[in-house]
């Protein structure tokens, strides 16, 4: 049986700590479903994470559980995500001439031994794909790193990190390289392309493509907590109690939730020290609750909702709305490209965050150190809402996690299900925790 080639790709942007705990919780249903993956490939933050894990996977065979792995990454993340602006790095915003901060800080995590070190492309334990955007006139276009390739394999990894952090305004440019993320957030094309490309020997029927990110419904004001009237006026913001308005046989679950999302704030009260950004944002996270379509954007007869600078650029729940509109519709059409080409044999996941994208970038450069705690701990909640089969189903999670399972279950851990056989056939002692589906029900996949 000729084993897949499995691509996992992990997008740019803010909602990185989200997809990393849906990880955490994919893995620890299934056991070694890390390890399985061939190519890792991403911009930004999902390049960071993916430099990582073809780092430190050497150690750990293939079906062997990597949750040591995720956590450790998402720990990387929070060092190297740690901004402490100052005086000075908002006078430097202010100013504008130069970037608000420097590498300085992140080169230091991203060179410690315990993460990325001196290891260069061709020295990692997987094959990557990292996305970075051109800042050289005349092409402005995306530089591709890719680790077979033997131009590429002497580069340090910490060195290719660095490119592809280089978010405009908030970091310098690098090498006369940029965020990838200026060119789309989500980079499984530039994956599979260059995974079945002319010069490739993978066929593209034996590709298996695992996308994450973060933009289910989040690019409609729908899942805002206070959206645009016709007059573009904003009404008054809805209490949390008023937007978790629990049927009597959901009193329970919504209960627990909103005692939950209270105590994230409760915990950090004293430390944001602003009432008003506190309401904002907790009304944003019970309304993220509700279904999608639970509001619109008024829509005039004649089919046009006449918005300005002030809606598109203006809306205080998410002051990078348009911002977030161009990434999210970048990532979900390379999504569909991809579904085109792959068929059943991929899937996009990208679970809504309880924060909006603008809350995020604020909090993460703008804020006090305090406030990183409060997007981890909203991440971590939101893939727990994920992971959960009925919390899953009420907030409209799609694909849920159940449906995310059975693509792993078909496409991704199957090679592993084989060598499992093989292993006991020569070795009792070895076996998995998880259930596997009988050997008929495999094949039958095949």
């Amino acid at each position: 049986m000729k084993e897949k080639t499995h691509i996992l790709s992990l997008d740019g942007g803010t909602h990185g700590y989200t997809y990393l705990y849906c990880l955490r919780e994919l893995e620890e249903d299934n056991p070694g479903f890390l390890t399985e993956t061939d190519i890792f490939t991403g911009s930004s933050f999902g390049g960071f994470a993916s430099l990582y894990f073809a780092r430190h996977i050497q150690s750990l065979e293939k079906g062997e559980c990597a949750l040591e792995l995720i956590e450790g990454c998402i720990e990387f993340m929070r060092k190297l995500l740690a901004f402490e602006p100052d005086e000075a790095a908002f006078a430097r915003f202010l100013n504008g001439a130069e970037s608000m901060f420097d590498h300085d800080r992140m080169e230091r995590v991203l060179k410690d031994p315990k993460h990325l070190g001196e290891a260069c492309l061709g020295e990692l334990h997987r094959r990557v794909i990292i996305i970075t955007y051109g800042t050289k006139n005349p092409s402005w276009a995306p530089k591709v790193y890719d680790s077979l390739l033997a131009e590429d394999q002497p580069i340090r990894a910490s060195e290719v990190g660095l490119e592809a952090a280089s978010l405009p305004i908030i970091l310098p440019i690098r090498n006369g390289l940029a965020n990838g993320s200026c060119g789309g957030t989500n980079g499984s094309m530039h994956a599979l392309t260059r995974v079945v490309g002319r010069d490739s020997d993978i066929d593209l029927d034996d590709v298996v493509l695992l996308s994450f990110g973060g933009d289910a419904g989040s690019s409609s004001l729908a899942d805002f907590p206070t959206p645009w009237d016709a007059r573009g006026a904003v009404p008054e913001k809805p209490s949390l109690e008023a937007i978790l308005q629990p049927k009597p046989q959901d009193a329970q679950l919504f209960g627990m939730l909103k005692q939950r999302i209270d105590s994230l704030w409760d915990e950090l009260r004293e430390a944001m020290a602003d009432q008003e950004s506190e309401d904002v944002m907790k009304s944003r996270c019970g309304f993220s609750l509700m279904p999608s379509n639970a509001t619109e954007p008024v829509t005039t007869a004649n089919g046009s909702t006449k918005w300005g600078w002030r809606q598109w650029l203006g809306y205080s729940a998410s002051p990078l709305f348009f911002y977030q509109v161009i990434n999210n519709n970048q990532a979900l059409e390379t999504a569909v490209q991809t579904k085109l080409l792959l068929g059943e044999r991929t899937l996009r996941v990208a679970p809504m965050a309880l924060l909006s994208y603008g809350q995020i970038f604020f909090m993460t450069f703008f804020a006090k150190p305090a406030a990183r705690a409060l997007i981890t701990s909203v991440a971590e909640l939101t893939a727990e809402l994920w992971a959960e089969p009925e919390t899953s189903e009420r907030y409209q999670f799609s694909p849920n996690i159940e449906q995310t399972e059975q693509f792993v279950d078909r496409y991704w851990m199957i090679d592993t299900y084989h060598r499992c056989l093989q292993r006991e056939e020569r070795d009792s002692g070895w076996r998995r925790k998880r259930t596997h589906p009988p050997l008929g029900q495999v094949d039958a996949y095949m």
